[in-house]
């Protein structure tokens, strides 16, 4: 059995504003309050690349 996780990009290019649009649609709640809640900042961004150590 061969499971393949894709965590980030590497395999599948992920559409957050997408996904952030169904959850929106689900949710009744307008697009950019929910964008509001998921912004991926600097932090984010610098541990995603692994530089978030020492």
């Amino acid at each position: 059995m061969l499971y393949i996780f894709d965590l980030g990009n590497v395999l599948v290019n992920l559409d957050f504003t997408r996904a952030l649009g169904v959850w929106s649609n689900l949710s009744g709640t307008p697009l950019a309050h929910v964008q509001q809640h998921f912004q991926l900042g600097p932090l984010v961004e610098r541990h995603e690349r692994g530089r978030d150590r020492g």
